[in-house]
């Protein structure tokens, strides 16, 4: 096996013998058949055991053994305990899922602490194979198919070539210590249901199922990749990327024979699910409506579907004290200015504001527009309109309306930021000092 795991390493190219390499080791068979490779193969490498102190003395009889073992190799050990109950009931969250969390986020402390390269896991053929079955299971597109990946940022998984059966009979003969964890054995959980009933019946069908499906998950790789070109032709074809915005051109999405693969890929990383491609289909015919996922809001509008990302630690308003010059409003840099009336030209752009300075009450506030509001745009002649009727007409999405910002003098807008000022605030023959107000 040792032969095989070095020619494995050489044709993968997972890492070279100058790189140290950070082991995640359990106790249990898988990992410690990957301690004595790294030891047989010369390879330099550390040892990380994490205790997650949820099986009482057994839990203590792992550390135990993996501490004894690396002592007896002569290689660095890191350990670490977690009260991992405890965190699952504060994170209202499973224990698998924290456990798996604070796992990571400790490896990655310490590769980056003592300079590792690599953060190596005991993965082999069978996990890939069942992980496969588990995501066909619940339904999954290509990404769910491809199995285990041998690489994901620094983490390795350098045993992928391996069965279950061939790590079994390498410790066996290598008399290689490990632990056993009972709940391997329980079919309450699915994946060892899909290991203890599935795969021994599918190995009825086909006894070389796990060398088919290693055949297969290349084609399948190969397959992935050349999906994902053509993904990323049709991203550069039909979206665009605009002040931290995401626009998908509806009409070519909806002309495309695959554009529900197509839409759930490109919103993939937005967070949104099948379920909700499948709703946004429904109603894409409804203009102004909302889709949201966890992060992210969706935008259903004339053109586009509109993604942006959820703020919701946006500042509300801000109040302009008299004689301020600049302030940040949420991302929005403002500069205020101030002087004699001649020394502006009265023609700026939208994103300039002049005010007659003496009309102004300060403090002034900065806020977003809100239903019910109202304002004289100026060339109207005093008259009032409705800031969604101002909108309407400009043709603004109920995104872009909701980063329109607004500069009011006690209750009364002075300035539609970006588009228009009010008429009451205008320059005029009777104004002596003038407020310059300026986006950035």
């Amino acid at each position: 096996m040792l032969k095989q795991f070095q020619s494995f390493l050489d044709k993968e190219e997972l890492f070279t013998t100058k790189d140290q390499i950070l082991l995640a080791v359990s106790g249990g068979m898988d990992s410690m058949a990957m301690v004595y490779l790294f030891k047989q193969a010369g390879f330099p490498f550390g040892i990380a055991h994490c205790n997650f102190q949820l099986r009482g003395a057994d839990s203590d009889g792992d550390e135990a053994l993996v501490k004894e073992q690396a002592k007896k190799l002569g290689i660095s050990f890191h350990c670490i305990r977690f009260d991992t109950n405890k965190e699952a009931k504060l994170q209202k969250t499973s224990t698998q899922i924290v456990a798996r969390t604070l796992r990571y986020q400790w490896f990655e402390e310490l590769r980056l602490t003592h300079d590792y390269t690599h953060i190596a896991t005991a993965h082999h053929l069978n996990d890939s194979l069942e992980t496969v079955l588990l995501n066909l299971t619940k339904g999954c597109g290509i990404k769910g198919l491809h199995g285990i990946p041998l690489q994901l940022g620094h983490i390795i998984r350098p045993l992928l070539f391996a069965t279950r059966q061939e790590i079994q009979q390498f410790v066996q003969n290598q008399e290689i210590p490990y632990r056993e964890d009972a709940s391997n054995k329980s079919t309450k959980y699915q994946r060892n249901l899909i290991r203890h009933e599935v795969i021994p019946n599918l190995k009825t069908i086909n006894p070389s199922l796990e060398s088919t499906f290693e055949k297969t998950l290349h084609h399948l790789r190969d397959t992935e990749i050349l999906f994902n070109e053509i993904i990323q032709q049709y991203k550069t074809k039909i979206t665009k990327y605009i002040d931290n915005t995401f626009f998908i051109q509806k009409q070519a999405l909806l002309n495309h024979p695959a554009k529900h693969t197509l839409l759930y890929e490109l919103l993939l990383p937005y967070g949104f699910n099948g379920a909700q491609i499948a709703q946004l289909f429904q109603g894409y015919e409804q203009i102004g409506a909302t889709f949201s996922s966890v992060s992210h809001q969706l935008l259903v509008d004339r053109v586009y579907f509109v993604i942006k990302s959820k703020n919701n630690k946006k500042e509300n308003y801000k109040l302009v004290k008299e004689n301020t010059d600049n302030l940040i409003f949420n991302n929005q840099e403002i500069k205020l200015t101030y002087g004699a009336k001649k020394t502006y030209p009265l023609k700026q752009p939208p994103t300039t504001a002049l005010l007659d300075y003496g009309l102004l009450v300060f403090p002034l506030t900065l806020r977003y527009w809100k239903e019910g509001d109202r304002f004289q745009p100026l060339g109207m002649n005093g008259r009032s309109k409705k800031l969604q009727d101002f909108f309407s007409d400009l043709k603004l999405s109920r995104f872009e309306k909701e980063e329109v910002i607004i500069l009011e003098s006690n209750g009364m807008i002075c300035w539609v930021a970006g588009y228009r000022i009010d008429e009451r605030f205008k320059i005029t023959e009777k104004t002596n000092k003038v407020v310059k107000v300026d986006l950035l």
